[in-house]
């Protein structure tokens, strides 16, 4: 049994990727698992803490509280999403204290987690990278894939996906993975390839040799095929996801050197602040 783990800070951001995240999950026939991580108010365990009434307060006792605080909040969680759905999905959650990527991998591993689900403040100027995000952190750091929510996502059925293809073999593994997704949803699946010389023999022969690496390893009726000239990759994929309707961006990690710049960062990474749609990131 698939488990798609959804981290939550409490906030409207968090409860917004939650709605993807559990309708994933329906989709899937998967478990949920909710996670928070915290930090104690108090970060010395010896300087005393003192109440309103001035009474002492033991670090310890403190932090015992806070955890129950916690726990109650993601109890609370599961209950709502599991009335929500009528008792189709298995509902857990844990907390731990640190860094939220830090203990969301460890949480993976205890809960054998198949996709992490976790909003990001989503769109933002290019000039203004974030790059302490911890969504951008995550997707470079899971070991498993990561659906990312801008906070002004509406949940809609992702019946339109866009992968962004570099046009490599080793694209297929993270296709494959995302075929079971798209026929969740019955979706239209459009593989879109940019490239400043996308207009050249040689590009539309590499598409070309593409599609048969694909046809001969993947059966999907709705697989579309696309070559768009363009040297910012980014913008490239916010407007070709505009044109075809897309409800969800597909990426991987794939890292290289390319004349339209390919990968050569990590775009996957930035493209976590530059999207106002729901971006699915695979490890390659």
């Amino acid at each position: 049994m698939r488990t798609i783990v959804i981290p939550t800070d409490f906030s409207d951001t968090a409860d917004n990727a939650a709605q993807f995240g559990v309708a994933l999950a329906q989709k899937l026939g998967a478990n949920v698992t909710f996670f928070h991580a915290y930090n104690f108010p108090n970060a010395d365990p010896f300087k005393p803490v003192f109440s309103s009434s001035g009474s002492a307060i033991e670090p310890q006792e403190l932090a015992n509280e806070y955890k129950t605080a916690i726990e109650a909040q993601l109890q609370d969680m599961c209950r709502q999403y599991a009335e929500r759905t009528g008792g189709d999905i298995e509902f857990d959650s844990f907390s731990a204290s640190g860094m939220t990527v830090d203990r969301v991998v460890d949480t993976m591993e205890l809960v054998e987690g198949s996709f992490v689900v976790m909003g990001t403040k989503g769109y933002s100027d290019r000039k203004e990278i974030l790059l302490g995000s911890n969504a951008a952190r995550m997707v470079e750091h899971s070991p498993v894939p990561v659906m990312v929510i801008p906070k002004d996502a509406t949940y809609k059925p992702l019946d339109s996906m866009l992968f962004a293809s570099s046009l490599l073999e080793k694209d297929m593994d993270p296709l494959e993975l995302l075929i079971p997704i798209a026929e969740a949803y019955k979706a239209q699946l459009h593989l879109i390839h940019l490239d400043e010389e996308a207009d050249t023999e040689d590009e539309k022969d590499a598409m070309e040799g593409y599609k048969e690496i694909v046809h001969d390893r993947i059966s999907y009726a709705r697989l579309h095929f696309h070559l768009m000239k363009e040297s910012d990759v980014i913008e490239g994929i916010n407007q070709a996801a505009e044109k075809q309707e897309a409800k969800l961006i597909v990426m991987n990690t794939l890292r290289k050197q390319g004349v339209a710049g390919w990968f050569k960062r990590s775009l996957s990474k930035e493209m976590v602040f530059h999207t106002h749609l729901p971006l699915l990131v695979f490890q390659s």
